[in-house]
């Protein structure tokens, strides 16, 4: 019952998307199968170190852990705050594990034609395909930020428009004129009433949702030739960003169009992902 009254209250108060609901809810009942228990009057440090030590022993990723982690102080901040519940466990003092550095996955210039030039848009859902790939590499969009948009005919007009992106955080994006060419073409051929800007096909077309795209991803992935790469809609926006520093655009500014809450996020995830520029910059400014 105070799992269910918590998630009502992340969602109505805290604005979380439907998908971190599902997320934060897994994760609690992970929670309570590591350690029989989820009292937040009980759960003690042990019990957390307890949990940390079964999902090591599971070989579970940094991600994954933190995430968990994440979930259980926002509901034992919930109990405490909200339902004024004395808690056992000072929940500051749960730490995340250390998240390795990874490097971020884009396509090429070459690869991003190979990629889009492989999505043939001779029926309906090549050209659904085709105008979504477009859109996230001509806005540097989330997969989610983008499944969300509607198709309102101002934006269509501006080629902008203000969106409530990641942490309930709204911003300004901007699309590409080639990105708007494919999506006019994609909605010339739309027959519903449905105002979302990709659906799903049939008599009674639904909002897309992320999970029905992974697969068609991985088939033009592999239509293309791109095998040494896990394809996904992420990897358009890492894309988008990348290409956007090769080609000089400042980081700030990548770093607005990201929606990033500050400037050091898009540091990590971009700066030492062009070794091509970066050997160039090497050859320029450290030539005595």
């Amino acid at each position: 019952m105070l799992l269910a009254q918590y998630l009502e209250y992340a969602e109505c108060e805290l604005n979380y998307a439907k998908e971190t609901l599902d997320t934060y809810e897994k994760a609690l009942k992970r929670v309570k199968k590591y350690i029989n228990q989820l009292d937040p009057r009980t759960f003690s440090m042990e019990d957390y170190f307890h949990m940390k030590s079964e999902m090591k022993k599971a070989d579970l990723s940094a991600n994954y852990v933190n995430v968990t982690i994440s979930a259980l102080r926002s509901f034992l901040i919930y109990c405490a705050d909200i339902k004024k519940i004395n808690l056992l466990i000072n929940y500051k003092e749960m730490k995340k594990v250390k998240v390795p550095k990874r490097e971020v996955i884009f396509l090429t210039e070459e690869e991003r034609d190979k990629f889009t030039q492989a999505i043939k848009p001779d029926g309906i859902r090549g050209l659904r395909m085709r105008a979504l790939v477009e859109f996230l590499l001509g806005t540097a969009m989330r997969i989610s930020e983008a499944l969300a948009f509607d198709r309102d005919i101002e934006w269509q007009l501006k080629g902008e428009a203000l969106i409530i992106g990641k942490g309930d955080k709204q911003r300004a994006i901007y699309i590409t004129e080639r990105a708007l060419e494919w999506v006019k073409k994609y909605l010339a051929t739309r027959k519903d009433n449905n105002p979302a800007l990709f659906v799903t096909f049939g008599d009674n077309p639904k909002r897309l949702q992320r999970y029905d795209l992974s697969k068609s991803f991985h088939y033009y992935a592999t239509l293309a030739g791109i095998t040494d790469k896990k394809i996904t809609p992420h990897i358009m926006r890492h894309t988008a960003a990348t290409i956007l520093l090769q080609k000089g655009c400042p980081l700030p500014y990548i770093q607005e169009l990201l929606g990033h809450s500050s400037i050091a996020v898009t540091a990590k995830y971009y700066l030492g992902t062009d070794k091509r520029s970066l050997k160039e910059a090497i050859n320029k400014y450290l030539n005595y």
